[in-house]
């Protein structure tokens, strides 16, 4: 049996009563939660660090590009497999020559949904930005055409709304980077270290007041916390959180181990690419 659930026009008019694909923040719906559609292989079920909600992602592409999102402190809300208004992709579709999406063997109009939709705030501007998430395989393999057809049927739908939209690929996710970003959003899970801003803040400035010699990360920790007076375990979670925020700008494209250097960056997101960058 398929794991897709037939679509019917009365299961969608359903849904969308009842919210799926829309909303904001907490009160969001992914139009389907992670078990209900195909994935690209893992389903990922994440909690959002932005959202505070759980995040249904349907491949491990997905799970990276979202976390990269969840860095981002420009990124304020993200709404992942977000409903686009069929009526005006069907439009869309019939207006470029294009075979809207149909179920298979029913011949049901599929619904089509966006990835990513992120709302980002920077220099006092707000705008929202779609993404959708691609392996390079599917933009280049056999069934390459069909592909980029829907992209250009979701392309100008968020063009009619006013809205950039990127193509994200594994071209943009780095596996060190990657594993970099996992370890510092423990720091975020539940159960983990509660620190005061004052607590956070005084460890990032013991750490940053050491001088740069060969120490490891775990060895400037151990000092950074004693001068701090945090245990261990919430001396770790204030270098994550101090990373996590930018308050110490250690290089995210070395590995990020305790045994590892410390190695400063320069650079705005610590050498993370965001696929909707400028």
């Amino acid at each position: 049996m398929s794991r897709y659930p037939t679509m019917t026009p009365a299961r969608a008019g359903k849904l969308i009563e009842q919210g799926y694909g829309q909303g904001k923040g907490l009160d969001y719906k992914p139009w389907f939660a992670a078990n209900q559609i195909p994935s690209r292989g893992r389903l990922v079920r994440s909690m959002g660090v932005t959202t505070g909600r759980v995040m249904h992602l349907v491949s491990e592409l997905e799970g990276s590009i979202q976390l990269m999102a969840d860095f981002d402190p420009t990124i304020t809300d993200q709404n992942e497999q977000f409903l686009l208004d069929p009526p005006l992709t069907v439009a869309i579709a019939r207006r470029l020559g294009i075979r809207h999406p149909r179920q298979k063997y029913t011949g049901n109009l599929l619904p089509m949904t966006t990835d990513l939709l992120l709302t980002q705030e920077s220099n006092g501007l707000k705008r929202e930005i779609a993404v959708s998430v691609k392996y390079e395989a599917e933009l280049n393999g056999p069934k390459a055409r069909r592909v980029h057809q829907k992209l250009q049927i979701e392309a100008m739908f968020h063009a009619i709304k006013g809205r950039p939209f990127f193509i994200a690929t594994d071209a943009h996710v780095s596996p060190r980077q990657m594993a970099n970003l996992r370890w510092l959003r423990e720091s975020h899970r539940e159960g983990a270290s509660v620190l005061t801003n004052k607590q956070r803040d005084a460890f990032c400035a013991a750490f940053l007041a050491q001088r740069m010699t060969a120490k490891t990360i775990g060895e400037r920790i151990d000092r950074a916390s004693r001068v701090a007076g945090l245990p261990a375990q919430q001396g770790l979670d204030a270098f994550r959180l101090g990373v996590w925020a930018r308050a110490i700008k250690a290089d995210i494209t070395q590995w990020l181990r305790l045994s590892a250097p410390f190695i400063p960056s320069t650079d705005a997101n610590l050498g993370v690419r965001m696929p909707w960058a400028a």
